[in-house]
């Protein structure tokens, strides 16, 4: 029913304005008419549709796993892409470390998180407010709302720092806000994805994975409290997820983990909204010839064992014409506009990721080897990935490990490279000797000037910029 209320919404509404007909864009203190965005389930229905088809649609949204996604441009950032673009493309000046306010990809990031956390203000105001939606529906709309926002500024507090914190729909207030500490933005990025918890039930409320469930909420909620250094909570988090174990599984064969059909994952992304058959993963990143945008560094190839089966299944290269000079690319999605047939769905959260992340609480608590322990979630993944148990032992050398099988799992998915070297203090030390222009003020993009110049309230401008 989703997807079939999906397509509609496209065909038929979003393709005026993003749904006008369900949501008009109001002025300035102008308030969500609920009585006509939710005049019954099914216009309910088609404006939650319009929030996923925001995430997925647009070529230039941080989500889209395109040029502009978080995917792409953290990953020239951090160590794991090689650049071949020209000095015109935007995407050039995050390899070099020459990022400036006027960036068009910062701007794009900042406003497309911020449009769609918008959007998900005036669903969760528009569907407390409705008598006229069932009340199993009013939960699933709010819980779903309020995970996307809690989504969208965990990927702005990790990219710009001290960021506004938007609650509300009224342009009024959000037009002058100040920007928040960022551990006051975790605060409610944790209080959302607690309630979205709480209204959000195990079952997907759609075919596939491609709608926020409870599990989804559970997912990010470790995430969260890992980055906080709640070691506690994220253990206890990802514990939950891979307890259901008759929801998610980790895939035993490689090849399988980005299908739409993956039981790892957690959450996808359906590519355009459905409306393409190919994800914008695979367009950018398969190669038949020599790059003329990225590559897969070097250095990111030669650090897989040998016998590691991520690097035979989830990576792949071109050799040029006379077989001196060999690119490797990223494999994991494995078609393009060329040779696609609809089985891959972008993926958001996966389960190996909740290995991961209970591996690194677990170490940080001291549990360090034996059963239920850092050392055999580590193992975990690397059984998955053929390759024999670790032989770290002590609590550094299995932070080191998880470091490692985070780095070589999790590469080019959603920027976890950089995030992870930042939160852990590593950014210096590992990107300083190979990154062009490498500043430790690079640990944060800077504010967007158009924005800067709209509200001045959002000064000062991050440091080094």
């Amino acid at each position: 029913m989703f997807k079939s209320i999906f397509v509609m919404c496209v065909a038929g509404m979003l393709a005026i304005s993003s749904c006008e007909d369900f949501i008009t864009i109001p002025g300035p203190n102008t308030q969500l008419s609920s009585s006509i965005v939710f005049a019954d389930d099914e216009t309910a229905q088609s404006a939650l549709a319009s929030i996923y088809l925001k995430l997925s649609e647009n070529i230039q949204g941080f989500a889209s796993g395109s040029h502009y996604s978080v995917t792409v441009f953290e990953g020239l950032y951090a160590d794991e892409l090689t650049s071949y673009l020209t000095p015109a493309s935007q995407n050039y000046n995050f390899y070099f470390n020459n990022v400036t306010p006027v960036n068009a990809i910062v701007s794009s990031a900042w406003s497309n998180c911020y449009k769609i956390i918008y959007e998900c203000n005036r669903i969760i105001e528009g569907a407390k407010a409705s008598t006229n939606i069932t009340t199993t529906l009013k939960s699933q709309l709010i819980g779903e709302a309020t995970f996307i926002r809690a989504f969208c500024h965990f990927y702005l507090v990790n990219l710009f720092g001290d960021v506004p914190l938007i609650t509300t729909s009224d342009y009024a207030v959000s037009a002058k806000v100040s920007r928040m500490p960022v551990l006051n933005v975790y605060e409610k990025i944790i209080s959302d994805l607690l309630d979205a918890k709480e209204l959000l039930s195990d079952v997907y409320p759609s075919d596939g994975r491609v709608r926020i469930n409870k599990g989804a909420a559970t997912a990010l909620l470790a995430r969260a409290y890992l980055f906080i250094q709640n070691f506690e909570a994220a253990e206890t988090q990802a514990t939950e997820v891979i307890n259901k174990g008759s929801q998610y599984k980790l895939q035993s064969d490689l090849d399988k983990v980005f299908l739409k059909t993956s039981e790892e994952a957690i959450w996808q992304l359906l590519p355009q909204g459905g409306l393409i058959a190919y994800t914008y993963e695979g367009s950018v990143f398969l190669l038949k010839a020599q790059p003329t945008s990225y590559a897969l560094r070097n250095s990111l190839y030669a650090a897989f064992e040998p016998t590691d089966l991520r690097k035979t299944d989830w990576i792949d290269s071109v050799t040029s014409d006379s077989g001196l000079t060999t690119w490797y690319f990223v494999h994991k999605y494995k078609e393009n506009h060329l040779n696609s047939t609809g089985s891959e769905y972008s993926m958001v959260l996966r389960l190996a990721e909740q290995y991961l992340i209970r591996a690194e609480a677990r170490a940080k608590q001291n549990n360090l080897i034996g059963s239920n322990s850092s050392e055999s979630d580590i193992n975990a993944i690397r059984t998955r990935a053929g390759l024999p148990n670790t032989t770290a032992a002590s609590q550094q050398e299995l932070l080191l490990a998880v470091e490692h099988e985070r780095r070589v799992e999790l590469f080019t998915e959603w920027g976890h490279r950089f995030f992870d070297l930042k939160r852990t203090g590593r950014l210096d030390a590992v990107l300083d000797p190979v990154k062009p222009n490498w500043e430790s003020t690079d640990a944060l993009l800077p504010l967007p000037q158009n924005e800067m110049l709209l509200n001045s309230n959002l000064k000062p401008q991050n440091p080094g910029y």
